[in-house]
């Protein structure tokens, strides 16, 4: 308990002198970084570990345990008032290696939770990842509505004088006016997921005073190790922190009923004898004291332990299927938000993009009407957004990625 006490005062520490500066937004690498370390799930973790190796003061103590003693005083009115004083000196010895065995669980117990700390910091990663990209592409969108207001307002402008010069009519002016509005909308919306964005990564990462990103950077998916999906789901499998917490595990339930086990024989007392009888004289002597385990012999315990080892083994089958079925669903999700955002890039922007210049100067020259500029901008924006949005897909689905082992995958 006191090291799970220290480590939150050492996050309240840590957060309250990041209060008072600024934090410069991170690269990618340094967010995975700063998850690993200043996530509130791999610091609660951190103290799991410390709290399961404080556990080894106890469990190293000698076969020795507490001495006690225990003094006799009577007498009798026929030894002229005399007192009989007797004492026993119980030395309680384990000599069934118990010692051994609480070791063994000890050191069990924090490889556990020391892999437990891993498992934690893979998670805090894969979220720290996905909200990274989330906040970028956040951040695009809101670029993307900055663009759409300047172009809207530069053609309301356009249409404005063309309506003091009796050039355009009512229905016009107000079209061009409520594209502007539009885009107005859309970029309020833009700046609420920003700072939903901004507020997700700013948890995973431990940093409340995040800046925000600066210059346009890119929202690109960043690229797999790993072409091949199999190679990268086996290495997924292989190296996962969760698989080897659940073996782990059931390995520390088995240390914890092989103690179970050895604790049913209980201490051998060797007991010192002195003492003086009421006729005056010293007496000497020990003696022997064990118990037989013969009804009462940790079945509880023992059975608990079974238990718990079982379903950690279980637990390590499901969590085996479950990791490849999430290994091999987000490659495949990841590889078709990047084929399908070349094919945007290739194709649906630059066609939409023609058909809006196209609309743009057969409206000035007169030759089309206002509404197919509006609708073929719309379209465009359509096509960008519906980039982003399957970027927002691909972030998150390598940050699934990057969430089974800590590291970009």
């Amino acid at each position: 308990m006191n090291a799970r006490i220290t480590s939150v005062a050492l996050v309240v520490a840590t957060l309250a002198v990041s209060a008072t500066a600024r934090a410069e937004f991170p690269s990618l690498k340094d967010a995975i970084d700063r998850a690993r370390t200043r996530g509130p799930a791999s610091v609660m973790a951190a103290a799991d570990v410390r709290i399961a190796g404080a556990t080894r003061y106890g469990a190293g103590l000698p076969p020795l345990t507490n001495p006690y003693l225990e003094v006799f005083v009577d007498r009798t009115k026929e030894t002229n008032g005399l007192a009989a004083v007797q004492a026993n000196l119980w030395l309680p010895v384990e000599l069934s290696g118990q010692r051994g065995k609480r070791l063994a669980e000890v050191d069990a117990m924090v490889a556990w939770k020391q892999t437990a700390k891993l498992a934690a910091q893979s998670n805090a990663v894969g979220e720290a990842v996905a909200a990274y990209g989330e906040l970028l592409v956040a951040a695009a969108r809101k670029l993307h509505a900055d663009e759409g207001i300047k172009i809207a307002r530069d053609e309301a402008a356009y249409v404005n004088g063309r309506f003091d010069a009796k050039d355009a009519t009512i229905v016009d002016k107000a079209q061009a006016d409520g594209e502007v509005g539009r885009w107005l909308q859309m970029k309020a919306e833009a700046d609420l997921a920003f700072a939903l964005a901004k507020a997700r990564l700013s948890i995973a990462i431990g940093e409340p005073n995040l800046e925000d990103p600066k210059g346009n950077l890119s929202v690109e998916l960043p690229a797999l190790r790993f072409k091949d999906g199999d190679a990268l789901t086996k290495y997924l499998v292989e190296n996962s922190p969760t698989l080897k917490q659940h073996s782990l595990e059931a390995t520390y339930f088995g240390a914890s009923k092989d103690k179970w086990e050895a604790d049913k024989y209980v201490p051998v007392n060797f007991i010192l004898s002195a003492g003086r009888t009421d006729m005056g004289d010293l007496r000497l002597g020990g003696g022997l004291s064990w118990t037989f385990p013969v009804l009462r012999k940790n079945q509880s315990e023992i059975a608990r332990a079974e238990a718990d080892a079982d379903r950690a083994k279980g637990n390590f089958e499901i969590a085996k299927a479950s990791i490849t079925a999430r290994a091999k669903g987000f490659y495949v999700a990841y590889d078709v938000a990047r084929k399908a955002i070349s094919t945007i890039d290739t194709i649906a922007v630059p066609a939409a993009q023609a058909v809006v210049d196209a609309s743009v100067a057969s409206w000035k020259a007169g030759k089309t009407e206002q509404t197919r500029v509006f609708l073929a901008r719309r379209d465009l924006a359509t096509a960008r957004e519906r980039r982003l949005e399957i970027t927002a897909i691909g972030w998150r689905a390598y940050g699934d990625l990057a969430g089974l082992v800590g590291d970009t995958p």
